[in-house]
């Protein structure tokens, strides 16, 4: 059986946004297991002394039952431009199985770019570690057609700081900039970079 995955951002020895990491652990535990044993991540995440200052990343890797928690100093990738490689990848659930994924991006290594963003039958979905937002000279817009619906995501649409709508290939250009979301890069508009470097 797949093993699934919830990384978690913690600040000062604080999880943020654990309900939204809580619901999709529930959803997916309920969608793909015919027995489990229910994770309460409140409970389980009791971050250690030495990771209670600065940006922490907790690990949380289940299946019909936890089977381990871990937590890593976070440590961002630097990613100035992306390049579109299309994919037919399914990725609905977020689990430990990362080699297309992993493939995809080392492809876009071997192009020169920093990262991919994977296109699936003409549509903008994800980078292989974020979601993506544009800006449009008004608005931020995450595609309608993620890979995988990130809880980050999910609570930037939750309280309308981005929109969603339909992005294709063709009217990727009609944006000024790309931002890079997930739970540990939460939503730094200082880090968006110009369409200009997608490729």
């Amino acid at each position: 059986m797949s093993q699934f995955l919830e990384t978690i951002r913690i600040e000062n020895g604080e999880p943020l946004n654990l309900a939204y990491h809580q619901n999709r652990l529930t959803s997916t535990q309920s969608y793909n297991c015919k027995s489990y044993i229910k994770i309460n991540l409140e409970k389980i995440i009791v971050t250690p002394l030495a990771y209670r200052f600065g940006t922490v990343k907790c690990r949380i890797i289940y299946g019909q039952k936890l089977e381990q928690v871990s937590y890593e100093v976070y440590k961002p990738l630097k990613i100035n431009n992306l390049t579109l490689i299309e994919s037919q990848l399914d990725y609905k659930y977020k689990n430990t199985n990362r080699n297309e994924l992993d493939e995809l991006r080392q492809k876009a290594l071997n192009l020169g770019a920093d990262e991919v963003l994977i296109i699936k039958n003409g549509w903008i979905t994800d980078t292989s570690y974020s979601n993506v937002a544009f800006f449009d000279g008004k608005n931020w817009v995450t595609p309608s057609t993620p890979l995988l619906k990130g809880t980050q995501r999910q609570f930037l649409l939750d309280k309308k700081i981005v929109i969603e709508k339909d992005i294709t290939v063709e009217n990727l250009y009609y944006f000024e900039k790309v931002l890079l979301i997930n739970a540990m890069l939460g939503f730094d508009i200082h880090k968006a970079f110009s369409t200009k470097n997608i490729s």
